[in-house]
């Protein structure tokens, strides 16, 4: 090396010594901060339930926080995470509070409520902040209605690849919907609807519940509600990118209201937003979930982790 290239060097020793410090500091809050989430899985929660982090031992460029559907649990979205982690990211995914219980015929859902999953999401953010320069979120469902709501409450959040989200009943008019919702929040949490009805507890996946309170079915649209009566100026509203992508076959979901949304955050300019919709996708909602006997991972997979490593 030459002599002045080496008295540069010296000269910028000490402020990267600063950098990577100030890293190493960011990353080692958040693993303290994902282990004393991952301490409330005891014995109660299946092991492949559980709140996990797959990360390369440093804070990297892309940070990733999965957020799963209603009755499931991170292990929904295991092969996707290890995916994102080859490619170079941490990769955070949280289990939503009361899922992954060992015995899929529990009843802890029934105390669920909206205000509860809208915490435990701005959470796992909280936690995963130091995982990586960057951060994305993604999700399926109730996980993609929490991802959309943190684009309008977070202004650290660099892209929100939202899937499927479950903002209404699928094929009903919105306004129907929200009637319908806030008529499930009355019911008593006892009145449960089996996902199908002539499989019931023998439906896979093992790792998710077969059945689910209409009550706590009613809380989880109430955020989608919020979200949509979310009031610009958004914290993220320089920042944060929104990209919606919809199975244009989904048949539990209402996607005229998915792109209405996105339409008017994008041309009012209160988020970057637009929609991708997913071609040659069969007739279904979760094209995540690897044990579905109808999983399309091949086709699924590539172009929702392309949108998210370009954040």
């Amino acid at each position: 090396m030459k002599r002045r290239g080496f008295l540069n060097l010296l000269a910028v020793a000490p402020l990267l010594s600063t950098v990577v410090g100030k890293s190493d500091s960011g990353f080692e809050a958040s693993l303290a901060a994902i282990r004393q989430i991952q301490a409330r899985d005891d014995a109660s929660i299946l092991p492949v339930s559980r709140t996990v982090l797959y990360d390369h031992g440093r804070a990297t460029d892309l940070a990733v926080v999965l957020f799963h559907g209603f009755t499931n649990s991170p292990a929904q979205y295991a092969l996707f995470a290890k995916r994102l982690h080859a490619l170079g990211c941490n990769v955070l995914i949280p289990r939503l509070p009361e899922h992954g219980d060992v015995n899929r015929m529990t009843t802890r859902l029934e105390g669920l409520t909206a205000e509860r999953l809208m915490a435990a999401a701005s959470e796992a953010i909280d936690a995963a902040r130091g995982l990586g320069r960057k951060i994305a979120v993604s999700g399926i469902s109730l996980g993609g209605v929490l991802c959309t709501w943190l684009a309008t409450q977070r202004a650290d959040i660099d892209r929100a690849v939202v899937l499927a989200p479950a903002f209404g009943i699928g094929h009903v008019l919105y306004p129907l919907s929200v009637y319908a919702a806030g008529v499930m929040r009355a019911m008593p949490p006892s009145q449960y609807m089996w996902w199908d009805p002539v499989l019931k507890e023998k439906i896979t996946p093992s790792h998710a519940y077969p059945r689910y309170p209409l009550r706590t079915l009613g809380e989880c649209y109430k955020i989608g509600e919020e979200t949509i009566g979310a009031q610009p100026p958004f914290p993220g509203s320089i920042r944060t990118n929104v990209i919606f992508a919809l199975n244009p076959n989904d048949p539990a979901v209402n996607n005229d209201v998915v792109a209405e949304l996105s339409e008017r955050w994008r041309s009012t300019g209160v988020l970057s937003s637009s929609v991708m919709w997913l071609s040659n996708v069969p007739a279904m909602h979760d094209i995540i979930e690897p044990e579905s006997p109808h999983q399309c991972m091949a086709r699924c997979y590539p172009p929702l982790i392309d949108a998210i490593l370009s954040a």
